[in-house]
């Protein structure tokens, strides 16, 4: 097989499980290895497992162990400047290339398990699985497992994405000073957007503070000057009598309040449907804010999960009847944020803040209303979702196609298969 890819999760299980020849152990220094207990694998912060008790030449250690795939690995994880790294009494590697030193300077027993001493029967299903060029890894064998396995997979995948979610958001809190409404509003500008255009509506709402847009929330124009204008999309001038109002009016605001606007360069336009242009989503974003009183608190609030929809119903005014972007077109309609739009905001910003705050404030009541908000939500319709489909795999609602892609994600592209149930299955019957 091509060792190359041989991830680290799979030399964790090989370690976990004694999955190899473990008789004549030998440090990289020449000590005798004997394994007592590989320790707890650790899923969090820290060394791969912890607390292992080891035996080295006659004396018995008890502590952490890392595990990398070359041991100058060690060094670009950056564990040589971490001291939660100290504790580390063995680094468990497939290939050694570097003298491992902890925070301390201290030198650290090297253990080199190479693809040879690897069960050669688990070594060989895994290189047929790591060699197949389908859809995932187990292609040819999904059916087979599936309807044992996937039922009880799913919702545990659900709750891996939302989690992995929370966490993100979380750590975002931490930077912002625990301002939920901003970060809401950063996340929410995130996901309004279509794909390509979503990195520049963050940098917008990072650029202009939700605390600022709240002291002229009650005045639309103000809103759309603010918005429109610091994403450098507004022209210099305009004949059009509202569009030169929200530049005098971005002009006198970006002076009392010294903002710089962002390039009109950042924002991509072409392939893409109209209703998704940039300028639509902003002004759609304007009239959110516009309104609700409290943004996510609002949401916060909601009890019954049919209220969400109604809550992202947006008709922009008049002047965007006939414009996509800010010229005049020959089509002229009411511009109204689509389901699938405000569906796209449920399942990838209001569950997932749910998810977070329940974790939070340690509330399962939101965590419950995240999972029941994506049951009542029709699945994504993307590639990824139509090749499980063609595997028999079909999405029923928002919580399963989102488990499918974590699925994806996580376990299929990143070759997980040792911890993934079906995955399992194959390794190991």
């Amino acid at each position: 097989m091509n060792i190359k890819k041989l991830p680290e999760h799979f030399l964790q299980y090989v370690w976990q499980h004694k999955r190899f020849d473990f008789s004549q152990l030998k440090t990289v220094d020449g000590r005798k290895v004997l394994l007592v207990d590989t320790g707890t694998h650790n899923t969090n912060a820290g060394a791969d497992f912890l607390l292992a008790k080891i035996y080295l030449d006659d004396v018995l250690w008890v502590g952490d162990v890392e595990i990398h795939w070359r041991s100058s690995q060690w060094y670009t994880h950056r564990h040589e400047k971490d001291p939660a790294y100290n504790s580390v009494i063995l680094h468990v590697v497939a290939q050694y290339n570097s003298i491992t030193y902890n925070q301390k300077g201290e030198e650290l027993p090297v253990l080199v398990i190479p693809p040879a001493l690897i069960e050669a029967d688990l070594l060989s299903k895994y290189a047929y699985l790591s060699a197949e060029k389908q859809f995932i890894p187990c292609y040819q064998h999904f059916a087979q497992y599936a309807s044992a396995v996937m039922p009880d997979f799913l919702p545990i995948l659900t709750q891996e994405r939302l989690t992995a979610k929370a966490n993100f958001i979380l750590n975002e809190l931490e930077t912002s000073k625990n301002d939920w409404a901003q970060v809401f509003y950063q996340q929410l500008s995130l996901f309004l957007s279509a794909n390509i255009n979503g990195e520049a509506m963050l940098a917008l709402a990072k650029s202009l503070p939700f605390i600022l847009l709240q002291k002229y929330k009650s005045n639309l124009y103000q809103l759309e000057a603010l918005l429109l204008g610091q994403s450098g999309l507004l022209p210099a001038e305009s004949k059009d009598a509202y569009l030169q109002k929200l530049i005098n009016e971005y002009d006198f605001l970006s002076k009392k309040h010294d903002l710089s606007p962002l390039s009109a360069q950042l924002w991509k336009f072409s392939r893409m449907r109209p209703a998704n242009f940039p300028t639509i989503r902003i002004a759609q974003l304007a009239q959110l804010i516009f309104q609700t009183e409290h943004l996510w608190a609002s949401l916060l609030a909601i009890d019954d999960y049919r209220d969400y929809e109604p809550f992202f119903e947006v008709q922009l005014h008049s002047f965007w009847d006939d414009k996509y972007r800010l010229e005049k077109t020959k089509t002229v309609s009411p511009k109204r944020m689509g389901k699938t739009a405000v569906h796209h905001l449920l399942i990838n910003t209001v569950a997932p803040f749910l998810y977070a705050c329940g974790q939070a404030m340690q509330t399962p009541v939101y965590k419950q209303k995240a999972i029941e908000l994506l049951q009542n939500l029709p699945a994504e319709d993307n590639p990824v979702l139509e090749e499980w489909e063609k595997l028999g795999q079909k999405a029923s609602d928002a919580k399963d196609s989102q488990a499918l892609l974590q699925l994806k994600k996580c376990y299929c592209e990143q070759l997980n298969c040792v911890n993934c149930p079906i995955g399992k299955r194959f390794l190991f019957e």
